[in-house]
């Protein structure tokens, strides 16, 4: 099967709706989300009504000062550009920065420095399998919500 263009595949609902229950309570009434991998936006359609800020443009040309403050920055990145995605998402320095990827990604010598520069404040494996192909059969690749915060409540449970 031939790869979508651009890396695009819808997320499906459930591997953000609980991320996003656990993390919504802790942001502003009002918060100012960024979901920079919304793509097409059809995996968004469902949270629209929630984000501030849905970007459809190519997110690693959007400079951190053209936007306001984020509360919530979340992204399902295309994996060839992962790293490039993350590494720029941290620039903008949000309350909460999650990026849904692969578990895989966490290994290589390749990324291992990068890991040290960029540790993580908190992992989240999805215990089901999402799939991004459009019907019920999965990948069989295991994903996680891989999380990044200044504050952290000991209140949340998914963190």
């Amino acid at each position: 099967m031939a790869r979508p263009e651009h890396d695009c595949y819808i997320t499906p609902e459930h591997a953000v709706k609980e991320l996003l229950a656990e993390l919504v309570p802790l942001l502003s009434d009002t918060p100012n989300i960024l979901d920079p991998g919304t793509g097409t936006g059809e995996g968004g359609k469902d949270r629209s009504a929630l984000y501030q800020h849905m970007r459809h443009d190519n997110f690693l040309l959007t400079q951190p000062d053209t936007l306001p403050a984020m509360d919530l920055l979340i992204c399902n990145p295309p994996f060839s550009a992962v790293q490039d995605f993350i590494t720029h998402g941290l620039r903008f320095n949000a309350f909460i920065t999650a990026f849904l990827t692969r578990l895989n990604f966490l290994g290589s010598q390749r990324r291992h420095a990068w890991w040290l520069a960029n540790p993580p404040d908190a992992i989240r494996v999805l215990s089901a399998r999402p799939s991004f192909l459009g019907s019920t059969r999965t990948d069989m690749t295991e994903y996680m919500w891989v999380i990044w915060a200044d504050e952290l409540p000991n209140t949340c449970p998914v963190l």
